[in-house]
């Protein structure tokens, strides 16, 4: 290949260089918390992020016989995921300082896994989809497992295999059985072969087990079970970065198979998940108000968001694929918030993970307690923070459409969504505190968690400055 044909590849191939240099440098250096090594991740990821920027594409291009797609849908999902992971390395950094972590693999694993998203949102291929979602998913399965001595991380490692394997066998037997009805693997291909296929029948059963494939990986109702479990038996660094991106490379995936291949079978996949969205936006809510565990709170909220987002996709048309996709990007900077929190207030031998261990950290603490009620605000929708813009987009999105009785159920369910994000502002003011707070010491945590949680308010104040790209990526 020439220099210009590898230009579509430049990303994913810096990536591929970066994860290897990060594991020499884990190789070669000794100091104890492997500063080099975080250093070089970040360095590259934002480099990464920063070319991702400075070279949006006009139009949309397919390369490598249809395989691999850059359009500028693609490249602002990047720039977003690159974005969060390395808020996310940030927070990992601190947590894993004293614990038996192997800090070096811990890095490498986050670019590999950063890797698999990019390709999977520029797949245009199954093969290629499948390949990103499959380097994506392994590596998840090895960060879980990371902490030595940790028999709770473990199990959830093992929840996660288990549960991702039957996800991906899914999603693989329905790109099979789509191979066999149109003899093609490429979107564009199969879209064509859709469009004047005899045995339509045939592909509505092959995209049952592409849609729960993808609701297993976001966490919808009813295939959440192991999401709560795996993010509280996770260690909270890897459960801030596996809440997060991932989600956003997921509704990339979603968008590449449902809004671009089947189009023409909008009647076969709407109904699906329109119910799996409906049931995770009554479930996760009601559910969530129960939970005592910060951890399974964010859990269960995150099922519902997933809810909400979905909801976009079933309105159709750019505005609700839009609206989705500033969904999935602003859900992904606040959980990112509320999970640094987590870390921020845990030390190495304790993690505040229930609710009555947060009781009144705004007494003791009045920033950070105005953080951690900046974060659950923005989750609950008040304006004027960044949560309450997407989620308003998703109900207009629903009334444009006709559907206007979605909207008043997403609106009823998010007043019901307030009380358990209150709560937790009421026990950060209104409690008396049990025990005295000693928070990890790191400046560099200190400045990411506050630029973090002060972006949701700044970015609701102007929320085009996001949904502006969104539009641009659907138009």
């Amino acid at each position: 290949m020439t220099e210009i044909e590898l230009t579509p590849l430049l990303p994913e191939i810096a990536l591929l260089i970066l994860g290897c240099l990060v594991l020499m440098v884990d190789l070669f250096t000794t100091d104890r918390e492997k500063q080099s090594c975080y250093l070089v991740t970040q360095l590259g990821l934002i480099g990464i992020a920063i070319y991702l920027a400075t070279h949006l594409p006009i139009k949309a291009f397919d390369y490598y016989l249809d395989t691999f797609r850059v359009d500028i849908f693609s490249q602002l999902l990047k720039i977003a995921l690159i974005i969060i992971s390395t808020l996310a390395v940030v927070y990992g950094r601190v947590f894993i300082r004293g614990r038996k972590f192997l800090r070096g693999e811990f890095y490498a694993l986050v670019i590999f896994a950063v890797l698999g998203m990019c390709i999977l949102v520029s797949g245009g291929h199954l093969l290629t989809l499948y390949l990103g979602l499959e380097l994506l998913s392994l590596t998840m399965y090895a960060m879980i497992a990371m902490e030595r001595g940790n028999s709770i991380g473990s199990e959830a490692a093992v929840k996660y295999f288990i549960t991702g394997a039957i996800a991906s066998g899914f999603i693989l037997y329905g790109i099979s059985l789509i191979y066999g009805i149109t003899g093609q693997l490429g979107l564009t291909a199969i879209a064509e072969a859709i469009a004047v296929t005899e045995h339509p029948l045939l592909v509505s059963f092959a995209m049952i087990f592409i849609v729960a494939g993808v609701a297993f990986k976001l966490g919808l109702v009813p295939f959440h079970m192991w999401l709560p479990d795996v993010y509280q038996g996770s260690p909270t660094a890897i459960t801030t970065f596996i809440a997060s991106a991932p989600k956003i490379a997921v509704f990339g995936l979603t968008v590449r198979l449902l809004v671009e291949t089947f189009s023409d079978l909008t009647e076969a996949w709407q109904p699906l998940i329109l119910v799996a969205g409906v049931l995770s936006i009554a479930i996760g809510n009601l559910v969530a108000i129960a939970q005592t565990d910060l951890k399974r709170l964010l859990a269960y909220s995150g099922i519902a968001h997933m809810g909400y987002m979905i909801l976009g996709i079933y309105a159709g048309g750019s505005v609700g694929h839009s609206a989705a996709m500033y969904y999935v990007i602003t859900y992904a900077l606040m959980t990112t918030a509320g999970f640094g929190l987590i870390i921020f207030l845990s030390r190495e031998s304790y993690i505040y993970e229930t609710l009555d261990e947060i009781k009144g950290l705004g007494r003791k603490n009045p920033w950070y307690g105005l953080m951690m009620s900046f974060v659950m605000l923005s989750m609950a929708g008040i304006p004027p923070f960044i949560g309450f813009w997407p989620k308003l987009e998703i109900f207009r999105s629903l009334v444009l459409n006709g559907y206007w009785q979605l909207a008043v159920f997403a609106v009823i369910f998010s007043v019901v969504g307030l009380f358990y994000y209150l709560r937790v502002i009421k026990l950060i003011y209104f409690d008396a505190p049990e025990h005295e707070f000693q928070f990890v010491r790191s400046r560099s945590i200190r400045f990411a968690i506050t630029f973090n949680c002060l972006a949701l308010l700044l970015f609701g104040l102007v929320p085009d400055t996001i949904y502006q790209f969104c539009l641009d990526a659907f138009t």
